[in-house]
């Protein structure tokens, strides 16, 4: 395991002072590996203190202070070749290791709006169906739900290819419980699940990333072994959506609907959840 970085780290790389560093190497630059280490922080996954240090100061393509949406979509632009690096790492800059801020939520006027409901296949499979509306379709790259929610998600590899006959549902990634009504739908994303979120909340964080920009409105589906009697945005971190634009900017905080909104605390036995989830429908 590499070294955790020393006070003062350079974030260009020591053999090419053009180029952004890998972790944990004084002349080595970013590499295949460091794009797979930013989708895992960035989902919230288990990473060391040393690179999740790292990796949040060198790849703040903006520079704002945190890495969000619109950094992972740059930085994939950046290995991918079709984008330079920042102008702070060009001119040599060496940051000192510190606390990263609190990532706040930005303003929710002109927002996007992301609905999230119950659908049942053809075959009586639950499933949540996300759709996404940013203002004036805008294009949009990498997003990030959080969501809490008492469903649990269905990962199944078995799972994965048994919608495309019956209900035209395509895997986006196979394993992690994630659908598309296209095959050509969602091309040249990654898919990042996260069922554990900080704090020991109930619910999940889902990475969508990618280099490209994708038009509005979208529409995806989430396979569920236990379906969901309420949704509600996470109060430990925000939805965040990057813009399509080059680079990439973040877009105001979208807002949350859905029908599924939380009936008093959470309920443990799934009977009652059943029992609960199926209230809703009736009531929306």
């Amino acid at each position: 395991m590499p070294p955790p970085p020393s006070p003062s780290v350079s974030c260009a790389c020591g053999s090419d002072a053009t180029s952004y560093s890998t972790y944990g190497s004084a002349v080595n630059c970013f590499g295949a590996n460091d794009v797979t280490n930013l989708e895992v922080m960035f989902g919230g996954l288990a990473i060391d203190a040393g690179p999740r240090e790292f990796y949040t100061m060198c790849s703040d393509y903006d520079n704002d202070g945190v890495f969000r949406a619109n950094d992972l979509t740059n930085m994939k632009r950046y290995y991918a070749g079709l984008l330079s690096p920042a102008a702070w790492v060009l001119a040599g800059r060496r940051l000192s290791i510190s606390t990263s801020p609190t990532v706040k939520a930005l303003p929710s006027s002109s927002a996007t709006t992301i609905k999230v409901e119950p659908w049942t296949s053809s075959g009586g499979a639950q499933f949540l169906k996300i759709d996404i509306n940013t203002p004036k379709n805008k294009p949009f790259t990498t997003l990030r739900l959080v969501l809490e929610t008492d469903a649990v998600i269905d990962e199944s590899l078995m799972q994965a290819y048994s919608f495309i006959a019956s209900d035209t549902l395509y895997p986006m990634q196979a394993g992690t419980g994630t659908f598309k009504a296209s095959a050509a739908d969602w091309m040249d994303y990654s898919v990042t699940l996260n069922k554990k979120p900080a704090a020991g909340l109930p619910g999940f964080v889902l990475v969508l990333s990618t280099a490209s920009r994708r038009a509005s409105p979208a529409e995806l589906y989430i396979k569920l072994s236990s379906p969901a009697s309420y949704v509600k945005t996470s109060s430990t971190a925000p939805i965040e959506l990057a813009d399509g634009q080059t680079p990439s900017q973040l877009m105001t905080t979208p807002s949350l609907t859905s029908s599924l909104t939380p009936i008093g605390q959470p309920c443990n036995s799934s009977i009652i959840c059943q029992l609960r989830h199926y209230w809703v429908q009736l009531r929306a």
